[in-house]
């Protein structure tokens, strides 16, 4: 199940009048706090030298796009740590939005 933000929430986060950029920019945020967290949560899974290995592949890379193939292609069960991330954000995020009356 999808969650997603209502016409209304979106009026009252202001967000439905964003230019594409400021759009863009605003969904760029959140992908950042989300992949953030799956990657905190990933490396909790890591031994000590898993961890260091990790770092250093990741450092590796001089593109998002590249770091992303070697942490999927990797540790498989990313894709699913990134889904649970992402629901769990939407749910806080409309829960907050929700608690506030809208």
């Amino acid at each position: 199940m999808s969650v997603q933000l209502t016409t209304e929430q979106l009026q009252v986060l202001g967000i439905e009048n964003y230019v594409p950029t400021q759009r863009a920019a605003f969904v760029a945020k959140i992908g950042g706090l989300v992949f953030d967290a799956s990657i905190m949560r990933l490396m909790d899974t890591l031994t000590e030298d898993q961890l260091h290995a990790f770092t250093h592949a990741i450092e590796s890379y001089d593109t998002f796009d590249a770091t992303l193939a070697h942490i999927q292609q990797t540790y498989p069960s990313f894709n699913t740590i990134l889904q649970e991330e992402q629901h769990s954000f939407m749910q806080q995020f409309v829960s907050r939005i929700q608690s506030q009356g809208v």
